[in-house]
């Protein structure tokens, strides 16, 4: 016997016991839960349905008329047993193994590698000879123990000895258990189980065959519905006051004490929910929502969820919730509009009329209608003593149980506002307004607006005869009526006045005072500098969305509702540092809820709710289920072979491995969250594959293709109707590599690489041989050439060199004979100038003679020098001025000399000029700058500045008369030293201050 099962196995809730259950539960008490019926065509199964269980995971399980029923918040699924019998009873250990029952068969569900569940029958271990088992209806477990029972007998399964004890005994029924021991009713009484047999149990004198075990408080009741109830006191029944007021019509199945109440299950009459005072709470029947009457069992889920089998499929009732519905089960049925509470009573405004029920009855007792269905009754205004009411008709007053025509008009009332003396009325409508005033006990018609027509939709005093009335379509007014109530003069207000625009504001009283709420947030209205201003606590919370309601309760909470991305509703709760933004499930209610709110008290919040009805919130409640929930992945199937991998939801302790050929996956996935779950939403990603979460989607599958090899993750969590994240579901496996790819593959191409190295390097080892003797017969070639080739070039060099050294001999021969002509020269103008007696003739030759000194004292340096293209300048100054100042004779030693010059080598073409240059500027300080000084200095610096040199000559002598224009002189030596500063390319200066300055520019 084996069948496929979506349930997890390894994770099993403990069931409740048939007995009884204590629960940490709240039955809200007002109107009536949301219940969700679900019928064979959606289920999968037949109609009937007999138990529940919910898995650690939150999966549902429903034993049906033909198999098993599977429910996880996406998909029903209906998994049959061999012999189709209906899954009658259910329970699960601490383990999570779950037991069933069945027709003639009981046992437990045994999952196998991949999730399919296998039905292990524990009927085979049954003694031979013992009768028919029949059908089993209850399944109670205690420690190891495993009660089956049937009216036919009782089997008792011991999973650690792995046996079954039968007690065939007919006619026991309705087991229980008390205090970790198992009880049934037999035909003499109470029997309680000890050691494979059944022992009698407590008094014999009452008969207690048709009473219903209860744990109460921990005590155990006997309840009857039309006899004295008794509690169980050590070996003694004693009476027992527990009074619940069932129908006598009532056919009971089953009466449990759960928490705080009584749960009644009929046949022909649904369920009943009492406190503990016996005080009926609810009633689930057809009447009030379910498919049947007729009720078989009830389960509670973890999140509080009321679960009932019946006849006609499954129901789950959101009995904990803070939202329920009065609506035309209450006598409302059209639309309600506005309500509110007034000397003890609600009253609704609906299309068809008005209404009204008692103020401690309110969602447990029908409406009581005040008029007919002629008029859609829009508004109420409530003061102290008078009760308006604004309709199609025009406007009445409530005058006891009545509403009495006070103004007929054509059109609808929308908005009536009291003056500060509470004598006068003002009453807008879609066209124009009108004033009602108060006469005596009574109000009537007082005048018709004439000066002013707009439609009002809210109308507001502010003080004295001074209102604030919207339009929501075309802006702002403020109204003051005149002294004879007949007109009004009126301000109209739009951006200039500070409102982002005409359109879409309304006004709300807020702690007295008024406020405004426009497209863009919350204003409030500055009367000294007539503006409005935002107020910005208010805005921020609003997000600067359309404020389409603003209602402040009586105990201080502001309700709202605003426009943004769609409606949101919500509660702003004061705090010490402001306010605490709080929403409203808006998804779950959207097809419930309007936007006219009225927050009544701190229980007590009435919503507008088409197509009929209210919509109750109990705001001592949470709004939002925080119940933690999980993500549930369902199945993965391969795609490549369209084969189940997993179709369980537990996790599989070892990883799954796929080979390679195996890479296209379907994940499918579901959460176990009931409330909405078709509004419940996935994100999903696949670890090794991307790293991101998806976006928020309603899709229950995600398809990968060509995954390559490798290790993955597969994660998908779950947002519900409240917007809350589930816990993560994963699911672990990897993709195995390639045949080409594993180790024992590496291993041969291993051997083949190295099989190939080898065959290579014996080819190139062959190659080289005969390459290399090839080239020893080149390189002998080779050799001989380049020997041959040395000789040659090694004679050429020794020519060349040969060259080179007598064309230095050669250069230095030059450059001495050119030395010595020059000497020569220089010695003739000497002996020259020694002839003549002109002095200016001699003058001449004499400077003639220095300059030719100068010019062969550079080529002596030139053959002194190792290298003969340049001159070691620092040499050269030294060595010039030295024999300038000692052609001057012992008149120049009063003459100190400072030659600084860096380690400079010039050339030739360089050298000559500026060597001329130092010549004539010393010999004419030498000649002219000392005379008559008795202590002289000639300086002289060369030095380099980057990319040029700078040469500096100085004396201290008397210097250059002031008569003597340096520019304009004709003086051939000065003329000299400009032509040979051009020469240069350079600049110069001379300055005749403190004796004399040259200095000299030239590029390096």
């Amino acid at each position: 016997m084996e069948f496929r099962l979506i349930v997890s196995i390894f994770g099993i809730a403990i069931s409740l016991f048939s007995f009884g259950q204590k629960e940490d539960l709240s039955v809200k008490e007002v109107g009536m839960p949301f219940i969700r019926n679900y019928e064979s065509p959606e289920t999968g199964g037949l109609n009937q349905n007999w138990a529940a269980i919910e898995d650690s995971l939150g999966v549902m399980h429903f034993g049906n008329q033909i198999g098993l029923l599977t429910f996880d918040g996406t998909a029903w699924n209906l998994e049959q047993l061999e012999n189709r019998e209906a899954v009658a009873a259910m329970s699960a250990d601490d383990e999570g193994t779950i037991f069933y029952g069945t027709n003639a068969d009981f046992g437990y569900f045994k999952p196998d590698s991949i999730g399919n569940v296998q039905v292990v029958s524990l009927v085979e271990l049954l003694p031979e000879g013992v009768p028919v088992v029949g059908n089993i209806i209850n399944v109670d477990i205690i420690d190891d123990q495993v009660f089956f029972h049937s009216p036919e007998g009782l089997y008792v399964y011991s999973s650690t000895l792995k046996t079954v004890i039968p007690i065939p005994e007919r006619g026991i029924y309705r087991p229980f258990v008390f205090k970790n021991t198992y009880y049934v009713f037999t035909k003499s009484g109470v029997s309680y189980y000890r050691e494979g047999e059944l022992h009698d149990f407590g008094p014999s004198q009452i008969s207690l065959r048709r009473y219903f075990p209860l744990q109460v408080d921990g005590d155990l009741i006997f309840y009857h519905q039309n006899k004295p109830n008794f509690r169980f006191a050590g070996d003694q029944l004693i009476p027992f006051e527990l009074k619940l007021d069932v129908s006598p019509e009532a056919a009971i199945r089953f009466v449990k004490c759960v928490g705080d109440y009584f749960l009644v299950g009929t046949s022909n009459m649904g369920l009943e929910v009492f406190a503990k005072s016996g005080r009926r709470i609810l009633q689930l029947n057809e009447a009030t929502g379910l498919s049947t009457n007729s009720i078989y069992d009830y389960y509670i889920d973890s999140f509080k969820n009321l679960w009932l089998m019946h006849e006609n499929g499954i129901s789950k009732v959101e009995w904990h919730s803070a939202y329920s519905l009065i609506d035309k089960r209450y006598g409302l049925n059209t639309a309600a509009l506005y309500s509110g509470k007034h000397n003890g009573y609600y009253y609704v405004t609906a299309y068809d009329g008005y209404y009204k029920v008692k103020e401690d009855l309110l969602g447990k007792s029908p409406f009581e209608r005040l008029t007919s269905g002629k008029y859609t009754h829009w508004l109420m205004r409530v003061g102290e003593e008078d009760h308006m009411v604004g309709h199609g008709g025009g406007v009445s007053e409530l005058k006891g149980n009545e509403l009495v025509s006070v103004h007929k008009t054509s059109s609808i009332s929308y908005a009536i506002a009291f003056t500060e003396d509470e004598q006068h009325m003002l009453v807008g409508t879609k066209y124009d307004f009108y004033v009602l005033k108060k006469q005596g006990a009574d109000w009537v018609f007082h005048a018709q607006i004439k000066n002013f027509h707009q439609f009002c939709d809210f109308i507001i005093n502010i003080e004295g005869n001074q209102f604030w009335m919207s339009n929501s379509g075309s802006g702002l007014w403020k109204l003051e009526l005149n002294d004879a109530m007949d007109s009004l003069r009126y301000q109209f207000y739009d951006e200039s006045s500070g409102l982002p625009s005409i359109y879409n504001n309304r006004i709300f009283v807020f702690d007295d005072d008024v406020i405004f709420a426009t497209a863009e947030g919350v204003y409030n209205y500055d009367k000294v500098n007539d503006r409005f201003e935002k107020n910005t606590s208010f805005s921020n919370l609003m997000e600067n969305g359309w404020v389409f309601r603003f209602i402040q309760s009586p105990d201080g909470e502001i309700w709202f509702v605003y426009v943004t991305d769609g409606d949101k509703r919500g509660v702003l709760h004061p705090t010490d540092s402001g306010y605490r933004k709080e929403f409203l499930p808006y998804p779950k209610l959207e097809k419930y809820s309007n936007h006219n709110l009225n927050p009544i008290d701190a229980s007590n919040t009435l919503v507008s709710s088409p197509p009929h009805g209210l919509l109750h919130i109990d705001p001592s409640r949470p709004f939002v289920n925080d119940t933690e929930y999980k993500a549930l992945i369902t199945e993965v199937r391969s795609l490549v072979n369209d084969s189940l991998v997993n179709s369980t939801y537990y996790k599989a302790e070892v990883k799954p491995y796929f080979e390679s050929d195996q890479t296209d996956f379907r994940f499918s996935f579901s959460a176990a969250c009931y409330d909405e779950p078709e509004k419940t939403r996935f994100q999903w990603r696949l670890k090794g594959y991307e790293n991101n979460w998806s976006s928020i989607q309603n899709a229950r599958s995600k398809d990968y293709t060509n995954l390559d090899y490798g290790k993955y993750t597969f994660e998908v969590r779950a947002s519900n109707v409240y917007g809350r994240l589930s816990e993560v579901a994963q699911y672990h496996f990897a993709i195995r590599s390639p045949w080409y790819l594993l180790w024992w593959a590496w291993v041969i191409y291993g051997f083949l690489f190295v099989g190939f190295l080898v065959v290579l390097v014996k080819i190139n080892s062959l190659r080289l041989r005969r390459e290399n003797a090839r080239l020893e017969k080149t390189i002998k070639e080779r050799i001989k050439e380049i020997q041959e080739q040395k000789a040659i070039i090694t004679e050429q060099a020794q020519g060349l060199e040969k060259s080179l050294k007598e064309r230095e001999s050669l250069l230095k021969e030059i450059h001495h004979r050119v030395k010595n002509n020059l000497q020569i020269i220089a010695s003739l103008l000497y002996l020259q100038s020694g002839k003549f007696e002109n002095e200016d003739f001699k003058k001449v030759l004499e400077e003639g003679q220095g300059r030719v000194r100068s010019m062969a004292l550079i080529h002596q340096k030139l053959y002194e020098n190792d290298d003969l293209k340049s001159i070691p300048f620092g040499e050269y100054l030294t060595e010039l001025l030295s024999e300038i100042k000692a052609s001057f004779g012992h008149e120049m030693e009063k003459v100190k000399l400072d030659v600084k010059a860096d380690d400079v080598q010039f050339d030739v073409e360089t050298a000559v000029p500026l060597g001329l240059i130092i010549n004539e500027l010393a010999t004419n300080a030498f000649k002219y700058a000392f005379n008559g000084i008795d202590e002289g200095t000639f300086s002289i610096s060369l030095r380099r500045e980057q990319d040029q040199y700078v040469l500096n000559i100085a004396d201290n002598g008397k210097g250059i008369p002031e008569e003597i224009d340096i520019k304009k002189t004709r003086s051939l030596g000065l003329r000299l030293v400009k032509m040979l500063s051009v020469q240069l390319e350079g600049e110069y200066a001379i300055e005749a201050k403190n004796g004399t300055m040259f200095e000299l520019k030239f590029a390096a």
